[in-house]
């Protein structure tokens, strides 16, 4: 059930593909739930450009990861990191049912990991003279997961938080990267 919505990468394709779901035909609450939660993760521009928050707060969060020992930063980083976690939705898990938390946590995670493991400038090294091999990508893909699952929730403190995020990274990094 609502497998194309989550395969789809295009947040304008999901959008029609969502709407495109009848009430009548499936759960009414969890597809009220799942458009309301489509609606906090993207947001369109007077131009057509979608934006992807999640995406922004995933990558706020791998940011953090990499600035987690500087002692200046600890103060910034746990008031980024905050608020990263309300815009994932993490911290407001009594408005959405935990299956579609996860299953929209488990569509950005394979969302970064297919970018991450397709993008030119990830893949490269010294400027972008060399490329890196699939396994030393995968490999540093691994290590943005384990850090965005595992390492930042204990840092923030926020473990139980970020229970769904860290479950959806360890089952897509097994799923995609081994």
């Amino acid at each position: 059930m609502f497998e194309e919505y989550y395969r789809e990468p295009e947040p304008a394709k999901r959008k029609e593909i969502l709407y495109a779901y009848r009430p009548e035909d499936f759960d009414a609450e969890k597809l009220e739930q799942m458009k309301k939660l489509f609606n906090v993760r993207y947001s369109v521009d007077s131009k057509g450009v979608w934006t992807d928050r999640f995406v922004r707060s995933f990558l706020e969060l791998r940011m953090i990861a990499d600035n987690m020992e500087s002692y200046f930063a600890s103060k910034r980083n746990k008031k980024m990191g905050a608020a990263a976690v309300h815009q994932l939705c993490l911290d407001r898990q009594e408005e959405f049912s935990e299956d579609v938390l996860y299953r929209e946590l488990c569509h950005l995670t394979a969302f970064y990991i297919s970018t991450c493991g397709s993008d030119k400038s990830y893949n490269s090294v010294i400027w972008g003279m060399g490329k890196r091999s699939d396994a030393k990508v995968r490999g540093k893909i691994a290590y943005d997961m384990q850090q965005v699952g595992e390492a930042i929730p204990k840092y923030l403190d926020m473990e139980e938080e970020c229970r769904l995020l860290t479950k959806a990274i360890q089952v897509m990094s097994e799923k995609m990267l081994q």
